[in-house]
């Protein structure tokens, strides 16, 4: 049964990956033929934000001539960061953000969806899921996570590590700590977790930490676990949405975040 203690939730991929400079159009641009495949063929919009600056292009169009000068841009690292968007310009349907961190030799992917509660909600979750997936394939990382929560700027907190709450709502010390805690350790995301997610996406190398796939599949506190390409392995907590905030993820994700203890850092 669907958990309904939220009305709506956004949802949000998070990936911890390393991709060798010369390797990043070509993984960009599949990102791009994915995002078009998974909508039906829908345009694939994009923004850039140049590298030193702190905003974003004008919206384009990216096909043919376009996305062969988007490639040679991120090719020649000038872009800090890119925006690709389907859907329309108010209600976009998915949306990639890239960070191109030049000096360190990371690219990090988070594919940002907002979903609707109703009849719609688990399977519109499901495109998350799928489009995911399709990205770990793409991208081949050592690890990542989905969250689902009741607002963005709940996303936005469990994706910084950093508080956010409204100026008049009662300070949880505890939940501040956590992330906090988070926050002195993000570095060490990849080569270990952050935590229980709704979904987690553990790459071949947690897969073996944790016994194998065949332990995990057999052990994993989860409803569903899925062999993932590249010997990796994704754990979906639970076939219905499971926002967080609301009373199922609170009554299951201690009990995965327990299992997961010996990859936290």
């Amino acid at each position: 049964m669907t958990d309904n203690t939220l009305h709506q939730w956004f949802g949000t991929t998070y990936f911890y990956t390393g991709l060798p400079t010369g390797e990043r159009s070509a993984s960009l641009s599949n990102c791009v033929r994915l995002l078009r495949d998974f909508t039906g063929g829908q345009d694939v919009r994009a923004k850039f934000m140049l590298t030193g600056t702190d905003k974003f292009s004008r919206t384009k169009v990216l096909g043919g001539a376009t996305l062969q000068r988007f490639e040679h841009a991120v090719d020649a690292g000038d872009y800090s960061s890119v925006l690709l968007s389907t859907g329309s310009v108010e209600d976009p349907s998915l949306m990639l953000s890239v960070q191109l961190l030049h000096d360190q030799g990371q690219l990090h992917e988070a594919l940002q969806a907002e979903f609707q509660s109703g009849p719609r909600s688990t399977s519109e979750t499901r495109i998350l899921e799928g489009y995911s997936i399709a990205l770990w394939e793409a991208l081949a990382p050592q690890y990542a996570f989905t969250v689902l929560a009741g607002s963005f700027s709940q996303v936005s907190q469990e994706l910084s590590f950093v508080p956010v709450r409204p100026w008049d709502a009662e300070r949880d010390a505890r939940e501040e700590d956590r992330l906090f805690r988070l926050q002195s350790i993000r570095h060490l995301l990849g080569s270990h977790v952050h935590g229980a997610s709704w979904a987690v996406f553990l790459g071949a190398a947690l897969v073996e930490r944790l016994g194998g796939f065949r332990s995990v599949s057999t052990n994993a506190p989860v409803e569903t676990v899925l062999e993932l390409p590249h010997g990796g392995a994704y754990l979906r907590l639970t076939n219905d949405p499971a926002p967080q905030g609301g009373e199922l993820f609170a009554e299951r994700a201690p009990v995965l975040e327990s299992y997961l203890r010996t990859l936290l850092p």
